[in-house]
C-alpha cells in the first residue's frame, strides 16, 4: 500500500511539472518532457526497487508531459510567425521571462523588440524587460485564429499578468464571436485584479 502511495504521489508531482504553463515549442516540450521522464523513472524506480518499472512509466511520462508542454505545433507558429509578428514576438518574449525566472537567473537587459500593430489595433502596455508583456485583444485574436488551444490561451493570459476590461471583452466578442467562452472567463477573472 505504501508504494502505491510512493508512486501517486510522484505521478502528482510529475503532473504538476507538465501542466507547469507555457508556451514552448515543440522542440523544448519534448526535452521538458525527457527531463520529467527521467525524473519520474528514476524516482518510481528507487521507490520500487525496480529500475525496469520506473523506466517505462518516466518514459510514458515524458512523452505525455512533452506533448501538453510542446502545445503550440509547428502549423501553429508558422501561423503566427508570418501573419501575427507581433504576437509571435511577446510570446517569445514571456517565454524567456518565465524561463528565467523558473532558472533563477537575471532577467535579459532588452525589453522584445516591437513591431507595429497594425492600425486599429491597440498597442500592448510597455513592460519592464524583466517582466512579461501583457496580451492585447489583438493577441487573443492571432492566438485564436492560429488554431491555439484554448487552455493555452488561457496559461498565456496568467503567465503574462494580462488585465482585460468589460470593454476589451466585448469588443473581443463583437469581432470575434467564436472565441472559446473559457477564454473570456478567464477574461472577466482578471478584471479588477
Amino acid at each position: 500500500m505504501k508504494l502505491i502511495q510512493q508512486v501517486t504521489g510522484l505521478a502528482l508531482v510529475a503532473a504538476i511539472l507538465a501542466l507547469t504553463p507555457g508556451c514552448n515549442t515543440t522542440e523544448q516540450g519534448a526535452v521538458s518532457g525527457g527531463v520529467i521522464g527521467g525524473v519520474l523513472g528514476t524516482a518510481i524506480g528507487a521507490a520500487t526497487h525496480h529500475p525496469e518499472l520506473g523506466a517505462a512509466i518516466g518514459v510514458a511520462a515524458g512523452v505525455t508531459a512533452g506533448a501538453i508542454i510542446g502545445s503550440i505545433n509547428e502549423q501553429q507558429r508558422a501561423t503566427l510567425q508570418t501573419q501575427y509578428p507581433q504576437t509571435w514576438q511577446t510570446l517569445q518574449h514571456n517565454d524567456q521571462v518565465y524561463q528565467q525566472q523558473q532558472a533563477g537567473q537575471p532577467p535579459a537587459a532588452q525589453p522584445p523588440p516591437s513591431a507595429p500593430q497594425p492600425a486599429g489595433q491597440p498597442q500592448a502596455a510597455s513592460a519592464p524587460a524583466d517582466a512579461p508583456t501583457p496580451l492585447t485583444i489583438a493577441d487573443i485574436k492571432a492566438l485564436d485564429a492560429a488554431g491555439v488551444k484554448k487552455d493555452v490561451i488561457i496559461a498565456e493570459i496568467g503567465r503574462s499578468n494580462s488585465h482585460f476590461t468589460q470593454a476589451d471583452i466585448d469588443a473581443l466578442q463583437q469581432s470575434d464571436p467564436n472565441v472559446d467562452p473559457a477564454v473570456i472567463d478567464c477574461m472577466k477573472k482578471t478584471m479588477g485584479s
